[in-house]
């Protein structure tokens, strides 16, 4: 905290000490399913895409 034009203001924060390993763990594995999720649909419509473009 520091005080900036008169008023206090958070000037540094730093929350890596605030994170347990098992909530990073855990915000990790979702991160891989939504990376997965988006590679599927992206190949389904991809997939669609040129099957309609065929036809």
């Amino acid at each position: 905290m520091g005080k900036i034009d008169g008023t206090w203001k958070i000037v540094t924060l730093n929350l890596s000490q605030r994170f347990h390993q098992p909530l990073m763990a855990e915000a990790e594995r979702w991160i891989w399913f939504a990376g997965a999720g988006g590679f599927v649909l992206g190949v389904l419509a991809a997939g669609l895409f040129v099957f309609l473009r065929r036809r």
